[in-house]
């Protein structure tokens, strides 16, 4: 190899292990805070998104308790006007953008917004909403069940009190899809689940996945559902995910926002690239620079390579002068 050559490549290999260096640990720290800043990104939106739903959910309560109050039924537990009630209920409804909004005496009489008066109606004596609230209860929300179309709804249910004495419960039933709805209002990615203490999946963003049990989906969930908020990994379908949690403690709910460690690492993956491409096309310039350097400033002067001038001087020392 020509002196040129080894002076390139020794002084090349130097740039490139350098820019290397340089490189590589530009890259972990910018690796190190891109994936702080999304977990603190993730932690971040489940916390937010936890307390919206904790307040959306309480805003439905505070209005069944405003028309508990205002319900036309006397301290006996009598119904007044029917068409009064159901008008009372309707507006509600139509207000809250629920399913339906009903109202059950102690005997099982329900009025329903959708203008049914059904009397002593025994069905509503089995259910949740009524045998929990009449238990005692002040403020539950049921398990989800499906209906008659085939949609997922819950109750979200309190008593009506008159003389400090239950006297029948008024509910509201909700889509579960308006969890889901609502939820992914507030995130950009949609990348949230929202699940019971049970497991129920209230919202995710696969639809398929409501109504499943999380934590037969994902068992690893399980270990963190009573954690006030929390951050660990799963794999799902070859793919690596992190994921943190939100307890909403007066619902007994989590709230799940999750990413991909490849998008959370795209950032600092691209910044590799894009230092690396820059890194090759610096070194490239750099050599072209330091070749024409070496050939004006060295070889010029000499009159070429330094192994050829040696052969030259040794050849005219022995007495040839010849120029070939």
């Amino acid at each position: 190899m020509s002196a040129k050559g080894k002076l390139l490549s020794y002084i090349g290999a130097l740039f490139v292990i350098a820019i290397l260096i340089v490189s590589l640990t530009g890259y972990l720290n910018f690796k190190s805070a891109s994936v702080t800043s999304s977990t603190k990104s993730l932690e971040k939106e489940s916390f937010l998104i936890s307390n919206a739903l904790d307040q959306k959910i309480q805003r439905y309560f505070d209005n069944l308790y405003v028309l508990g109050e205002n319900l036309d039924i006397d301290t006996n537990g009598q119904a007044g006007d029917a068409d009064t009630i159901v008008n009372q209920l309707r507006t509600v409804k139509n207000y809250l953008d629920v399913v339906a909004t009903v109202v059950a005496l102690k005997d099982g009489t329900s009025f329903i917004s959708t203008g049914q008066v059904i009397e002593k109606n025994k069905r509503a004596l089995d259910r949740e909403w009524y045998t929990r609230i009449f238990a005692g209860e002040k403020k539950i929300i049921t398990k989800p069940y499906k209906t008659a179309t085939d949609d997922f709804v819950m109750a979200l249910a309190i008593p009506v009190i008159r003389n400090n004495n239950v006297v029948a419960t008024l509910l509201v039933n909700m889509n579960v899809l308006t969890i889901t709805e609502f939820s992914n209002s507030l995130s950009e990615s949609n990348q949230l689940i929202v699940s019971r203490a049970d497991g129920f999946v209230l919202a995710a963003p696969e639809a398929n996945n409501i109504g499943e049990n999380l934590f037969e989906l994902q068992p690893s969930f399980e270990a963190y559902k009573d954690k006030k908020s929390s951050q660990h990994h799963y794999d799902y379908l070859g793919k690596e995910y992190v994921v943190s949690n939100a307890r909403i403690d007066s619902l007994g709910w989590n709230v799940w926002a999750l990413d991909t460690t490849s998008h959370i690492n795209a950032a600092s993956n691209s910044n590799l690239a894009q230092g690396l491409i820059f890194s090759i096309i610096l070194i490239l310039i750099s050599l072209v620079i330091i070749y024409l350097t070496v050939v004006k400033l060295m070889y010029k002067p000499i009159g070429g390579e330094p192994k050829e001038i040696e052969e030259l001087v040794k050849r005219v020392a022995n007495g040839d002068l010849t120029l070939n």
